[in-house]
């Protein structure tokens, strides 16, 4: 698993500033922004630094937070969090994945991080949701 995504990374870090379809005509302010956060999206489970995400795109970190302000109306880190916890209710929705599983896949330190980030995003905890979402289903 650890080639897989040493070699995840290296694809994406020859790809990333491309512009893909549909990208070609956005400037380079519109450009960066943008290519961040396909790049988090497909690494969602990989630690990123705002540090290590203003080199990987060759811009200063202040740049990069105004640039992805201006797009997103949020940090590359907050953007980080909100991808997430939106993949974790995905999954507790959607799967029978233990807590610590999904933490882990959703990039998460360890379980108990990932309870205490997720219920002050979403004013409840993983458990809490996954048994709505299993109660929902059962009585579906």
């Amino acid at each position: 698993q650890a080639r897989f995504q040493y070699l995840l990374i290296s694809v994406l870090r020859l790809t990333a500033l491309q512009p893909n379809e549909g990208m070609g005509t956005l400037s380079k302010n519109a450009r960066i922004p943008m290519a961040v956060a396909q790049y988090l999206k497909d690494s969602l489970a990989v630690e990123h630094s705002l540090e290590e995400l203003a080199k990987r795109f060759s811009v200063s970190k202040n740049h990069l937070t105004i640039l992805f302000k201006q797009q997103f109306g949020m940090t590359p880190v907050q953007y980080l969090k909100k991808l997430r916890i939106d993949e974790a209710q995905s999954l507790l929705r959607e799967s029978d994945r233990s807590i610590s599983e999904i933490a882990s896949l959703t990039g998460f330190v360890n379980a108990t991080y990932f309870a205490r980030v997720y219920k002050q995003c979403t004013g409840h905890t993983p458990t809490e949701d996954a048994k709505n979402a299993f109660d929902t289903f059962d009585n579906g």
